[in-house]
Protein backbone atom coordinates (compact mmCIF):
# COMPACT_ATOMS: atom_id res chain seq x y z
CA UNK A 1 0.00 0.00 0.00
CA UNK A 2 0.69 3.64 -0.56
CA UNK A 3 2.33 5.53 2.26
CA UNK A 4 2.85 9.16 2.71
CA UNK A 5 3.22 11.85 5.57
CA UNK A 6 1.19 14.22 5.92
CA UNK A 7 -0.05 17.37 8.12
CA UNK A 8 -3.20 18.08 9.57
CA UNK A 9 -4.15 21.78 10.55
CA UNK A 10 -7.54 22.02 13.09
CA UNK A 11 -8.51 25.66 13.50
CA UNK A 12 -11.30 26.93 15.56
CA UNK A 13 -13.68 30.14 13.62
CA UNK A 14 -15.66 32.46 15.12
CA UNK A 15 -18.85 31.19 16.08
CA UNK A 16 -22.41 32.82 16.88
CA UNK A 17 -24.40 34.19 18.33
CA UNK A 18 -21.31 36.98 19.37
CA UNK A 19 -19.83 36.69 15.64
CA UNK A 20 -22.55 36.33 12.40
CA UNK A 21 -21.28 36.08 9.05
CA UNK A 22 -18.99 36.74 7.40
CA UNK A 23 -16.41 36.03 10.78
CA UNK A 24 -16.11 32.39 10.20
CA UNK A 25 -15.53 32.24 6.33
CA UNK A 26 -13.01 35.43 6.85
CA UNK A 27 -11.25 33.09 9.27
CA UNK A 28 -11.52 30.07 7.10
CA UNK A 29 -9.51 32.21 4.61
CA UNK A 30 -7.00 33.30 6.99
CA UNK A 31 -6.08 30.05 7.94
CA UNK A 32 -5.62 29.01 3.72
CA UNK A 33 -3.29 32.32 3.26
CA UNK A 34 -1.80 30.71 6.21
CA UNK A 35 -0.66 27.46 4.91
CA UNK A 36 0.23 29.10 1.52
CA UNK A 37 2.48 31.33 2.78
CA UNK A 38 3.77 28.53 4.48
CA UNK A 39 4.52 26.69 1.43
CA UNK A 40 1.82 24.34 1.01
CA UNK A 41 0.89 23.98 -2.14
CA UNK A 42 -2.98 23.92 -3.04
CA UNK A 43 -3.02 20.84 -4.97
CA UNK A 44 -1.86 18.88 -2.09
CA UNK A 45 -4.23 20.37 0.17
CA UNK A 46 -7.88 18.14 0.95
CA UNK A 47 -10.49 20.31 2.61
CA UNK A 48 -12.51 18.19 5.16
CA UNK A 49 -15.36 19.59 6.86
CA UNK A 50 -18.38 18.51 8.80
CA UNK A 51 -21.89 20.46 9.02
CA UNK A 52 -21.06 24.00 9.29
CA UNK A 53 -17.36 23.19 8.58
CA UNK A 54 -18.54 21.38 5.46
CA UNK A 55 -20.22 24.89 5.05
CA UNK A 56 -17.11 27.04 4.98
CA UNK A 57 -15.52 24.06 3.18
CA UNK A 58 -17.52 24.84 -0.10
CA UNK A 59 -17.43 28.46 0.69
CA UNK A 60 -13.65 28.79 0.78
CA UNK A 61 -13.61 26.94 -2.83
CA UNK A 62 -16.43 29.75 -3.99
CA UNK A 63 -14.28 32.66 -2.29
CA UNK A 64 -10.58 31.37 -3.89
CA UNK A 65 -12.86 30.76 -7.57
CA UNK A 66 -14.37 34.02 -7.56
CA UNK A 67 -10.88 35.58 -6.49
CA UNK A 68 -9.36 33.50 -9.48
CA UNK A 69 -7.42 31.34 -7.22
CA UNK A 70 -5.82 28.43 -6.76
CA UNK A 71 -8.56 25.63 -5.33
CA UNK A 72 -7.68 22.71 -3.01
CA UNK A 73 -7.58 19.08 -4.69
CA UNK A 74 -10.46 17.97 -3.20
CA UNK A 75 -12.93 17.92 -0.41
CA UNK A 76 -14.63 15.98 1.75
CA UNK A 77 -17.95 17.22 3.31
CA UNK A 78 -19.28 15.33 6.21
CA UNK A 79 -23.21 15.71 6.64
CA UNK A 80 -22.72 19.73 4.97
CA UNK A 81 -24.83 22.32 5.95
CA UNK A 82 -26.07 24.01 3.09
CA UNK A 83 -29.77 24.93 2.41
CA UNK A 84 -30.56 27.87 4.96
CA UNK A 85 -33.83 28.13 3.25
CA UNK A 86 -34.35 24.60 4.47
CA UNK A 87 -36.48 23.73 0.89
CA UNK A 88 -35.47 20.25 0.42
CA UNK A 89 -37.48 17.38 0.64
CA UNK A 90 -35.88 16.04 3.20
CA UNK A 91 -36.56 18.85 5.63
CA UNK A 92 -40.36 17.08 6.05
CA UNK A 93 -39.87 13.95 5.21
CA UNK A 94 -36.84 12.90 7.67
CA UNK A 95 -38.04 15.93 10.67
CA UNK A 96 -39.83 12.65 12.62
CA UNK A 97 -36.51 10.26 12.73
CA UNK A 98 -33.47 12.78 12.86
CA UNK A 99 -32.71 12.60 16.26
CA UNK A 100 -30.90 15.95 16.18
CA UNK A 101 -32.30 18.93 14.64
CA UNK A 102 -36.10 16.85 14.22
CA UNK A 103 -38.57 15.32 16.85
CA UNK A 104 -39.03 12.03 16.67
CA UNK A 105 -43.06 11.03 15.80
CA UNK A 106 -43.78 14.10 15.06
CA UNK A 107 -45.30 14.66 11.68
CA UNK A 108 -45.52 18.48 10.96
CA UNK A 109 -46.69 20.16 7.24
CA UNK A 110 -43.64 21.40 5.31
CA UNK A 111 -45.21 25.23 5.51
CA UNK A 112 -45.11 23.79 10.25
CA UNK A 113 -41.35 22.54 9.32
CA UNK A 114 -40.45 25.46 7.74
CA UNK A 115 -41.86 28.11 10.54
CA UNK A 116 -40.10 25.75 13.13
CA UNK A 117 -36.82 26.16 11.58
CA UNK A 118 -37.06 29.73 10.77
CA UNK A 119 -37.34 30.83 14.03
CA UNK A 120 -34.05 28.36 15.30
CA UNK A 121 -31.34 29.69 17.07
CA UNK A 122 -29.29 27.55 14.35
CA UNK A 123 -29.48 30.06 12.33
CA UNK A 124 -28.44 32.91 14.48
CA UNK A 125 -24.84 33.37 12.47
CA UNK A 126 -27.01 34.66 9.64
CA UNK A 127 -27.88 38.15 10.73
CA UNK A 128 -29.99 40.14 8.62
CA UNK A 129 -28.31 38.27 5.23
CA UNK A 130 -30.43 36.96 2.35
CA UNK A 131 -30.30 33.54 3.20
CA UNK A 132 -30.77 32.68 -1.07
CA UNK A 133 -27.05 34.04 -0.92
CA UNK A 134 -25.01 31.84 -1.74
CA UNK A 135 -22.39 32.02 0.36
CA UNK A 136 -25.31 31.78 2.89
CA UNK A 137 -26.73 28.30 1.12
CA UNK A 138 -23.96 27.36 -1.39
CA UNK A 139 -27.19 25.19 -2.72
CA UNK A 140 -27.84 27.94 -4.87
CA UNK A 141 -24.28 28.64 -6.26
CA UNK A 142 -23.32 28.35 -9.61
CA UNK A 143 -20.56 25.65 -10.14
CA UNK A 144 -18.32 24.66 -12.97
CA UNK A 145 -16.30 21.69 -14.10
CA UNK A 146 -13.13 23.46 -12.86
CA UNK A 147 -14.53 23.07 -9.41
CA UNK A 148 -12.45 19.99 -7.44
CA UNK A 149 -13.32 16.42 -6.85
CA UNK A 150 -15.89 16.51 -3.55
CA UNK A 151 -17.07 13.29 -1.39
CA UNK A 152 -20.05 13.64 0.64
CA UNK A 153 -21.00 11.40 3.55
CA UNK A 154 -24.70 11.80 4.25
CA UNK A 155 -26.63 10.03 7.25
CA UNK A 156 -29.97 8.81 5.49
CA UNK A 157 -32.20 10.04 8.27
CA UNK A 158 -30.78 13.31 8.47
CA UNK A 159 -33.20 16.27 7.64
CA UNK A 160 -29.85 17.74 6.11
CA UNK A 161 -29.83 14.63 3.38
CA UNK A 162 -31.62 17.13 0.60
CA UNK A 163 -28.55 19.96 1.12
CA UNK A 164 -26.02 17.22 -0.31
CA UNK A 165 -28.13 15.35 -2.60
CA UNK A 166 -28.38 18.78 -3.97
CA UNK A 167 -25.03 19.46 -4.13
CA UNK A 168 -23.91 16.51 -5.88
CA UNK A 169 -26.22 16.89 -8.32
CA UNK A 170 -25.47 20.71 -9.21
CA UNK A 171 -21.66 19.48 -8.75
CA UNK A 172 -22.07 16.18 -11.56
CA UNK A 173 -24.06 18.93 -13.63
CA UNK A 174 -21.77 21.40 -13.88
CA UNK A 175 -18.63 18.71 -15.34
CA UNK A 176 -16.93 18.20 -11.86
CA UNK A 177 -17.01 15.35 -9.80
CA UNK A 178 -18.80 14.31 -6.66
CA UNK A 179 -19.29 11.14 -4.70
CA UNK A 180 -22.33 10.65 -2.43
CA UNK A 181 -22.17 7.70 0.55
CA UNK A 182 -25.49 7.65 1.99
CA UNK A 183 -25.83 5.91 5.39
CA UNK A 184 -29.40 4.71 5.78
CA UNK A 185 -31.06 5.28 9.14
CA UNK A 186 -27.52 7.33 10.41
CA UNK A 187 -28.07 10.87 11.59
CA UNK A 188 -26.02 13.96 11.11
CA UNK A 189 -22.43 13.91 11.45
CA UNK A 190 -22.52 10.19 12.37
CA UNK A 191 -19.31 9.70 11.20
CA UNK A 192 -17.24 10.73 14.40
CA UNK A 193 -18.92 8.23 16.12
CA UNK A 194 -16.61 5.38 15.81
CA UNK A 195 -18.26 2.61 17.65
CA UNK A 196 -20.83 2.38 14.61
CA UNK A 197 -19.65 0.12 12.28
CA UNK A 198 -21.84 2.52 9.61
CA UNK A 199 -19.36 5.59 10.53
CA UNK A 200 -16.33 2.99 10.52
CA UNK A 201 -18.04 2.40 7.05
CA UNK A 202 -18.30 6.31 5.93
CA UNK A 203 -14.34 6.88 7.22
CA UNK A 204 -12.79 4.01 5.29
CA UNK A 205 -14.65 5.39 1.78
CA UNK A 206 -13.41 8.90 2.65
CA UNK A 207 -9.89 7.65 3.28
CA UNK A 208 -10.17 5.53 -0.01
CA UNK A 209 -11.23 8.63 -1.89
CA UNK A 210 -8.60 11.00 -0.22
CA UNK A 211 -5.81 8.33 -1.00
CA UNK A 212 -7.57 8.10 -4.83
CA UNK A 213 -7.23 11.72 -5.32
CA UNK A 214 -3.09 11.22 -4.42
CA UNK A 215 -2.67 7.93 -6.04
CA UNK A 216 -5.51 6.97 -8.50
CA UNK A 217 -7.33 3.81 -9.15
CA UNK A 218 -4.33 0.97 -8.58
Amino acid sequence: SDVCSSDLVHFEYRCAPEHKYPCALEDTLKVWDWLTEKGYKEENIITVGDSAGGHLSVNLMMKLKEAGRKLPRAAVLISPWLDMTASGKSYVDNYKVDPVFGIRGQTPTAEEVKELLMKSELYMWLGDNDRKNPYISPVYNTFDETYPPILVTVGGNEMLLSDSQTLVEKWNQAGSIAKIHIAEGMFHAFNIYQLFPEAQKALKIADDFIKEQFFGNK
